[in-house]
This record gives C-alpha cells, structure tokens and sequence, in this order.
C-alpha cells in the first residue's frame, strides 16, 4: 500500500485533532525558563526560519506516532521500515511484523565484532534487549544494538542524513548516515522483531557484517 499526499496531510489533520487539542489554552499556560534554557534558545529565537523547521520536525513526529497507533496499519506487510529526510531532521519508522503463535522472546548477540572491541553492558525492558560493546580505548567509543519485540519504533533526528536502503539477511533495511557528525543507524525487521544498530565510530561494512552475524 502507497502512502499518498492524501493520506499524510488526513494524519496531520488527525494529529491536530489527537494531541492538539489537548493542550491548555494560551491564558493558562505559565512557565519561568532557567537562564540556561533561555540562552540556549536565543538563537532560535533569532531565526525565524529555525522556528518552522522545529514545527515541521514536530508535525513529522506526530505522523509518526499516527502510524505507530494504527492508522496505516492496514499496509503491505512487507512495508516494515520506513524513513525521510525533510528540513534538516530525519525520521524513522521501525515495524515488525505480528507473530500469529507469540512465543518466550530470546536476545540475539553479535556473532562478530571488530578486534578489540569488548562488551559493556546488556539491557532489557519490557519490549526490548539492548546490547553495548565498545573499544577500551581514551575515546570509548561503542556501537549500541537494540531489539525490540511487542513494539514498534519511531524518532526524528536533528541533522541532515542520508538514507540508503540496503539488506540484513535478505530483509529489507535502511542505513541512516549523519553528514556532519559520523553517526550511521542500521534499521531492519526480522520476523516479530526490530532492530537497530547506531555508532559514531563504525564504518557502514562493519555495520553490516555485524547485523548479518547475530545469533541466539
């Protein structure tokens, strides 16, 4: 199923009329910003165009959450990861598919990591595993892999990123990478599951090599 213009000006509409709406109205909102808060904003404040684009990232985070509450959840199956580019912020969506006999969920570990690099930390919650390996050396520098299952996900990155649309054991994937800051995030869905695997310090091959080598 083909996402339309239609379609995404319907869901912001929606969106409007979901969280919009809830907010307090104008005379009864009040708040005394922190100096900090406030310098850190003068620049926003300064430009106009800055503004629109944070409203634009804002619309695109609350398309997002309309497609993770359902509203294109009659879709292709096989439409499971989605992301765009628009006015210097990225945003990602990460759906798995549905398992007709849900089962006990298992973390699945890297296979292969580059040499010299070692584990940090495991993780879990009630809809995810995360797994953290990084290199000892003054730097730190890590790659972070996190599963979810039950749950889909979503963000908006500030930043200019290209997308490339790639394969992780034959499904279909997206690699995010950050013009200016280094960062690539590897997203692809494999049965009931999501994944996601970002670092600053790894190349897009490693990457790769990684996704295509977890194991149970």
């Amino acid at each position: 199923m083909k996402i339309t213009d239609e379609m995404l000006y319907g869901a912001a509409e929606d969106a409007a009329a979901r969280w919009l709406s809830t907010l307090p109205d104008r005379a009864h909102c009040g708040h005394e910003f922190s100096p900090a808060f406030e310098r850190a904003m003068e620049a926003l404040l300064r430009r106009r165009k800055r503004r629109w684009r944070l409203g634009t990232a804002l619309l695109a985070a609350a398309v997002a959450m309309l497609l993770v509450s359902g509203v294109y959840a009659g879709r292709e199956d096989t439409y499971r990861v989605y992301a765009v580019q628009e006015d210097g912020y990225a945003s990602y969506l990460l759906r798995p598919g549905e398992s007709e006999t849900p089962a006990e969920p298992h973390r699945l570990e890297p296979g292969w990591v580059p040499e010299g690099w070692e584990l940090d930390r495991i993780s879990e919650g009630e809809e995810y595993f995360r797994t953290v390996f990084f290199l000892p050396v003054p730097e730190e520098p890590s790659f972070t892999l996190t599963q979810y299952y039950g749950k889909d996900d979503s963000s908006v990155l500030q930043g200019a990123f290209t997308i490339r649309e790639c394969k992780v054991g034959g499904e279909h994937a997206l690699l995010l990478a950050a013009e200016n800051t280094g960062l690539r995030i590897l997203l692809w869905c494999s049965g009931p599951y999501g994944f996601q695997l970002s670092s600053s310090a790894l190349e897009e091959g490693d990457l790769l090599r990684i996704a295509e080598n977890l194991k149970w």
